[in-house]
């Protein structure tokens, strides 16, 4: 791919508000934070408030969430191997192991 088969995301009719980072390559919205969540949408998808969220943070449960500027995402991903991790540890300890 050569540079210019990327277009800003404002040359898009729909385009989100907040467009830093996205770019629209072959007709998909692509942004360097996919995969990542903030700690609103986080907390959202996690059906917990955000302010358990950063207890959370505070107290290192949970996967390392990333600092960019002054915002922190976690990864989606992490999430999802964390409660895996989490689950196999659970059953661990129910076998008496």
């Amino acid at each position: 791919m050569d540079l210019h088969s990327y277009a800003p995301l404002h040359d898009v009719a729909l385009a989100p508000r907040s467009h830093r980072g996205v770019f629209v390559m072959e007709g998909q919205v692509c942004s360097i934070l996919d995969g990542y969540l903030t700690l609103d949408q986080t907390a959202k998808e996690l059906g917990i408030h955000v302010v358990t969220l950063k207890r959370w943070k505070a107290r290192r449960y949970g996967p390392v969430p990333v600092r960019v500027g002054s915002r922190w995402y976690y990864r989606r991903d992490d999430w999802r191997t964390f409660f895996e991790n989490e689950d196999k540890s659970a059953r661990r300890r129910s076998r008496g192991g």
